[in-house]
């Protein structure tokens, strides 16, 4: 970031200065809002994603066992709430572990 060059008006008057350090003072408090709330949302997300993940996991531990590592692996690359509860929901329905074999390492969009 380059240096601001010395302005004799803004560097001198006291009032000037003043208003200036209120400004930046300002700003900061405004960007911690707006981070908060930004944590706040991603956090929320991440939190929902989370629980659609276990749902669906929980899915294949009930129905299929011998599937939970691969479950576990697809599970996490995914990235959509109402992908992964279309999984879950599908996985629920399955007739049998090759049908969730599929439903698992099919590309969800």
């Amino acid at each position: 970031m380059k240096p601001i060059p010395f302005d004799w008006f803004i560097d001198t008057v006291p009032q000037v200065i003043e208003r200036v350090q209120q400004a930046e003072k300002r700003g900061k408090e405004r960007g911690k809002v707006e981070g908060k709330e930004e944590g706040k949302a991603e956090g929320k997300i991440e939190g929902q994603l989370e629980l659609a993940r276990q749902m669906v996991l929980e899915a294949v531990q009930n129905r299929f066992p011998t599937l939970i590592n691969f479950a576990q692996t697809q599970a996490a690359s995914m990235t959509q709430v109402e992908q992964l509860r279309k999984l879950m929901l599908d996985l629920l329905q399955a007739p049998d572990e090759i049908a969730a074999v599929h439903l698992l390492a099919a590309k969800r969009e």
